[in-house]
């Protein structure tokens, strides 16, 4: 009888400059923190490198030196560092590796530290080329590395170059994910020679750098085996002048190595039956009991303790890419339209204080209707979220978006404009056959955020049932990051399929481009 052969595991490594909850500035940490556990539970061996910022908690996350002195060809020298590593929490077993530096991860920002005379653009740059490194030392040869944005997206270039023809780099895949095509980490010229490249290693790289500078995340679009965005109409968006950032033109060029897949969320912690932050626990059998949460956060927050006034919740950043420009008018008519706003959101210096006047003002003028909470709060996210009747996101852009998917998972009905993960995961509500999950506008205009709430009021004021049924298909919703990694597992295998076809991608995508006018 002759024995089975075992299944061999798929290998990724994940490169990313943050992982939650080790070390978290936004959604990216929670994608990175989330993703890997979904695919352990589907059978992947996976891995990750993250920065060893000062700021992140040794003790709390257990984690120990690992490699002394590892040396890392840097700049035309070798810069030797200590790798530090961890297990990623709730795992079975993925090893988190983190390069420590003074020099490139210093300070208490993740996203501002910096050497001086360099951008930190710089500290990306070597976290890239250090994994590189890690990966052969600790002997994990992965099938696919897993890129992040433009922080890790120089790392397929040194695979087609330094790395060529090292045969443990070899039969390596890319996938690289793009989170927001906004950022792009742009430097000057000087970047390759502290990255030890040359204009001449690459027709593409003398391409990007003919204006001087070298834009990253360029590199990671042309030079990977796969792109994908965090939801398909992304994908679709990105390929547009609009919403392309200057790269539309070099995206059309790939368009047929790019996908879109919609983020998960965590449904063991955003969870309304067991959630310890909320006033009172339900779930979509017992609804009557989430009216406690709203009357709670009432008094909490000083506004008038009326069941019956529609609460409309916001947890965002507050930037012009959020939509904040497009509240006047809803602002002006919160005493006619008789609701409540509350708002937990961090303004950043470098944003226009003019953007959110009309919120100030009618906080200022409406104290009983109107909370603005501007410094964020975990356990108020969560509050918000289970007594919120609306849930307001009229982004500009909005690659995926997790807070439409937490308000649903909460009951809060979600009104969002249709752009990117937002048209992927609310359905808008049709009043004759009852169907849709929120309320949706299309054009970016106040006036098309107001009819659309005074429609969404409508029917919260008038069809009780019908707005039960909407948040009864909310609350049941599949949003969990198992349906996300079944798809990624489906990427990594095309990936690895298109890199052994073994292809002179360099030259193909470089006689795409190269008679391309664009400024990027």
């Amino acid at each position: 009888m002759s024995k089975r052969k075992t299944k061999k595991k798929l290998k990724v490594l994940f490169v990313a400059s943050e992982c939650a909850p080790i070390a978290k500035a936004g959604g990216l940490g929670d994608v990175v923190g989330s993703l890997p556990l979904a695919l352990e539970k589907l059978g992947c061996d996976a891995k990750m490198v993250i920065p060893k910022y000062e700021a992140i908690n040794d003790k709390k996350f257990s984690i120990k030196k690992n490699i002394k002195n590892l040396k890392i060809p840097i700049e035309g020298r070798k810069e030797k560092i200590n790798i530090f590593k961890t297990k990623l929490p709730n795992s079975q077993g993925i090893e988190v590796y983190l390069p420590e530096s003074k020099k490139f991860f210093g300070g208490e920002d993740m996203y501002t530290h910096k050497r001086p005379g360099t951008s930190f653009i710089y500290s990306f740059v070597f976290l890239s080329r250090t994994a590189l490194e890690i990966t052969k030392a600790i002997k994990f040869k992965p099938d696919v590395i897993h890129l992040h944005d433009w922080h890790t997206s120089f790392i397929p270039l040194w695979l087609r170059t330094t790395f060529e023809d090292d045969p443990f780099y070899k039969d390596i895949a890319t996938l690289l994910t793009i989170h927001n095509l906004a950022h792009q980490g742009e430097a000057d010229i000087n970047l390759l020679k502290f990255a030890n490249l040359k204009v001449k290693d690459l027709d593409l790289l003398g391409w990007d750098a003919h204006d001087k500078d070298v834009v990253i995340l360029f590199q990671g679009i042309v030079l990977s085996d796969l792109i994908n965005t965090v939801s398909p109409t992304y994908a679709k968006e990105i390929l547009t002048k609009e919403y392309g950032r200057g790269l539309d033109k070099i995206l059309q060029k790939r368009k047929d190595r790019l996908f879109g897949v919609v983020n998960g969320i965590n449904y063991d912690f955003f969870n309304p039956k067991k959630d310890k932050n909320i006033f009172q626990n339900y779930d979509s059998d017992s609804l009557d009991n989430r009216l406690i949460n709203k009357v709670e956060l009432q008094e909490k927050l000083k506004l008038d303790c009326d069941s019956e006034a529609p609460i409309i919740g916001m947890i965002s950043r507050i930037t012009s890419q959020k939509g904040f420009d497009l509240l006047d008018k809803i602002m002006k008519e919160i005493e006619n339209l008789n609701f409540q706003f509350v708002l937990l959101g961090v303004l950043r210096k470098t944003e226009s204080k003019k953007m959110v006047k009309a919120m100030f003002l009618a906080a200022k003028k409406y104290p009983k209707r109107v909370s603005l909470n501007l410094e964020f709060d975990p356990v108020l996210a969560n509050q918000i979220y289970a007594a919120s009747d609306i849930f307001l996101m009229p982004s500009r852009f909005e690659p995926c978006g997790l807070g439409q998917m937490i308000a649903m998972r909460y009951g809060a009905v979600p009104l969002v404009r249709k752009t990117g993960g937002l048209a992927d995961t609310v359905l808008d509500f049709d009043k004759k056959t009852e169907k849709g999950t929120g309320f949706v506008f299309k054009k970016y205009n106040s006036r098309a955020l107001y009819n659309t709430l005074r429609r969404a009021l409508n029917v919260y004021r008038r069809d009780r049932e019908a707005w039960r049924k909407i948040m009864i298909q909310d609350m049941r919703k599949d949003f969990t990051w198992d349906r996300s990694a079944r798809q990624y597992l489906k990427l990594y295998k095309k990936a690895i399929k298109f890199h052994k076809r073994g292809e002179d991608l360099d030259e193909k995508i470089y006689n795409r481009i190269k008679g391309l006018r664009v400024k990027i």
